[in-house]
């Protein structure tokens, strides 16, 4: 809605509550919806991002 990086904050914290809750299904559609605004997120949200992706790994 005009908002982009504020859309890439929510998304990442759904990112972080899905792997926490073990929500597979939802950490999948979140990524992928993160993924499909990633032109439009700051190099730091990018950045956050990589990080925590590395941790759950």
């Amino acid at each position: 809605m005009g908002r982009p990086q504020d859309a890439v904050e929510f998304i990442l914290q759904a990112i972080r509550l899905a792997d926490k809750l073990g929500m597979d299904r939802y950490f999948i559609r979140c990524t992928a919806l993160l993924e499909s605004l990633r032109e439009e997120a700051t190099a730091e949200q990018i950045g956050r991002y990589r990080v925590m992706l590395e941790e759950m790994g």
